[in-house]
């Protein structure tokens, strides 16, 4: 329990500080918080290892940012392949059967 309670008071002190420095490097506010987050349910299950660290904070950080290059490095991989092959094809509406018409046909 105790454990739970530095992890809580941890994540009070840094959360925003944190958020800041990703939304700098990634200039996006909600992406910078979903990183964020993610790097912290990480540290939430190591929390007994990080604890003991000099600065827990530091780790966060680095996970946090690890996360955000590899969000741009997956964005920009898709913007090369749409680039390269152009939008998903889109499916053709299905071809009208005599069920379906709604028109008097002719004949």
């Amino acid at each position: 329990m105790a454990q739970r309670q530095g992890f809580d008071a941890f994540y009070a002190a840094s959360y925003r500080r944190i958020v800041g420095q990703v939304f700098a490097l990634l200039g996006d506010l909600h992406e910078a918080e979903d990183v964020t987050q993610d790097a912290f349910a990480k540290a939430s299950f190591h929390w007994s290892r990080i604890a003991a660290y000099d600065q827990p904070e530091a780790w966060v950080r680095r996970v946090a940012f690890n996360e955000a290059y590899n969000s741009t490095r997956r964005a920009r991989r898709w913007l090369v392949a749409l680039a390269r092959h152009g939008p998903r094809p889109t499916c053709r509406p299905p071809r009208p059967t005599a069920s379906t018409c709604t028109t008097p046909c002719a004949g």
